[in-house]
């Protein structure tokens, strides 16, 4: 029960910290996203990757709109893939 919790605060700390790069549609974008060495890169690299992750969530939002992702092939497809990944990574995915 103690690592429960002790994994929740430090979740929530995290989630709480991360700094918000920009926020499309609503929809906040933040460091917590990047890698490690974020701010290592230059002014035109951070541009750059900021512009992908803008784009990223443009078309997210477009793809959200259509019949085929709200079918059930689909959810479940996307569920097994998310878990993959977040298991991989080792971050909750939204």
């Amino acid at each position: 029960m103690k690592k429960i919790i002790t994994l929740l605060f430090l979740i929530s700390v995290t989630l709480l910290s991360a700094k918000t790069l920009v926020t499309v549609n609503g929809h906040k974008i933040t460091d917590s996203l990047l890698a490690p060495g974020y701010e290592n890169l230059d002014e035109t690299q951070k541009n750059n990757l900021i512009e992908q992750l803008i784009k990223e969530e443009l078309i997210y939002a477009e793809l959200l709109k259509t019949p085929i992702v709200n079918s059930q092939q689909f959810q479940e497809t996307f569920s097994k893939q998310k878990e993959l990944v977040e298991k991989q990574y080792g971050k909750q995915l939204n």
